[in-house]
């Protein structure tokens, strides 16, 4: 197994993954089942996020996530005979969109964003649910940041992604979905309705948070993931 970043690929394998990440995030939210992934794993860069920030002001729509997410997949999957995304949070979403324009082989899903939960948080309270380490990790101006993403991103480029994704038609049988009860950011009730609709295998963690990979009911998640893969051998 190799994972790698975007600047590093090679074909030394048949088949690859794709990683999309959520949209505060980074490929770190895979860290907890990377192990039990099988070939080449490559995380998915998105416009004005990580080393490519100085430009997130000139994303301006839905388009420029998928549209550069596409072309990125298609020129690092030649030479491949199989290829798979795995999707989390916000990532998830566009794994649906893209999975339905693309073919691909299967699509992985973690806490999906679907369905948001309706309430209103500030980018620091709904980022201290995700990862509660986060007011120990971060200054003031980490925060800003935050709240800047929240409420520029979230309440625009987000919403338009939910929506498409939950537009999208399509037989998902051969992936998976994985949920957590307790999400505090995703609805479970209304993202498992989407999910049956695309004919998605669903399952619910009931210990599971949105850091549906790294809390408790992570050994949950990884039995079930290992099983899905295993049937599939």
């Amino acid at each position: 197994m190799k994972f790698f970043s975007h600047f590093d690929i090679d074909n030394s394998s048949k088949c690859i993954t794709f990683f999309l990440n959520g949209h505060q995030g980074g490929p770190g939210a895979f860290y907890g089942v990377l192990d039990l992934f099988k070939g080449d794993l490559v995380s998915v860069p998105y416009p004005g996020h990580q080393a490519d920030y100085m430009s997130y002001e000139k994303v301006t729509g839905i388009e420029d996530y998928v549209g550069s997410c596409i072309d990125f997949i298609r020129k690092r999957s030649r030479g491949y005979e199989s290829v798979s995304l795995a999707g989390y949070s916000m990532g998830g979403a566009l794994s649906v969109i893209i999975s339905s324009l693309i073919p691909v082989e299967k699509v992985i899903l973690f806490a999906p964003a679907l369905s948001l939960r309706e309430r209103e948080v500030t980018g620091k309270e709904a980022q201290a649910e995700i990862n509660p380490r986060l007011k120990a990790m971060c200054d003031d101006e980490d925060l800003e940041v935050i709240r800047f993403y929240s409420r520029t991103h979230e309440n625009t480029v987000l919403e338009k992604i939910i929506k498409k994704a939950c537009e999208c038609e399509g037989d998902f049988s051969s992936g998976i979905a994985f949920l957590g009860k307790k999400d505090p950011v995703i609805d479970c009730d209304k993202a498992e309705s989407v999910l049956k609709k695309l004919a998605f295998p669903v399952v619910i963690s009931s210990d599971s948070t949105h850091a549906i990979l790294y809390d408790e009911g992570t050994p949950f998640i990884r039995k079930c993931l290992e099983g899905y893969f295993n049937s599939r051998n």
